[in-house]
Parts: structure tokens; sequence; C-alpha cells
């Protein structure tokens, strides 16, 4: 049968961990065997958050990981909320950023639809 489907805040964790160097849209979506509509779009993503950068537009996109990152006050906030709800106690931080991370996702998509 085919693949399971992934999250999409998986396929951005993914493809930003796939950019230990710079490297094309396909590169990376063969790199986690996935479409390159969907590793475009999620490439696109974070570079609208500052996560990643395109060195190149043409005549291929080449995007490369960004180390030092402007953190939105919006996703502090969230994480924030997130924390204080779950209890620091329980759970691991990094269960609290992907937490943080699908939320905010989720929000964005929200907003950019209407």
């Amino acid at each position: 049968m085919g693949k399971e489907r992934r999250d999409y805040s998986e396929i951005c964790r993914a493809a930003l961990r796939s950019l230990d160097r710079p490297k094309t849209i396909n590169e990376v979506a063969s790199d986690l065997d996935a479409g390159w509509e969907t590793i475009e779009r999620s490439l696109e993503f974070l570079e609208s958050i500052g996560l990643v950068e395109k060195i190149v537009s043409r005549p291929r996109r080449i995007y490369r990981r960004r180390y030092l990152v402007p953190v939105p006050d919006e996703f502090i906030k969230e994480l924030y909320l997130i924390i204080k709800r779950k209890g620091s106690r329980h759970h691991t931080l990094e269960d609290c950023l992907d937490d943080a991370l699908r939320d905010f996702i989720h929000r964005e998509k929200s907003i950019k639809r209407y």
C-alpha cells in the first residue's frame, strides 16, 4: 500500500532538518520522499516566518537554513500558553515547541485563506 500521510508541521520540521547545506526544492523533496509541490509550500512558509531564506531564485530556487532566527511575538505567546496549559513538569520542551509550531501553522493558514 501507499505511505502514511504526514502532518504539515512534521513535513516542515523535516524540510528544515534536511537543509544542512543549500538545496533546491527537488533535492529536499527527494530527501524527504515527498512531492515537490508540498515541499515548495513548506519552504515558502518557512521562509515567511524567517527560518529559511531563498538565496537563488532563477533558474532554480535554492534555499538555505537561517541560523539566527527572529521569533515572532505571537509564537512566543503561543509557546507560553501551551507550557502553562500542559504544565512544564510532565512534558518536554520539544513537545511544547511541536504543539506551538502546529498551532502557529494552523493559525497562519486560517488567516491567509479568506
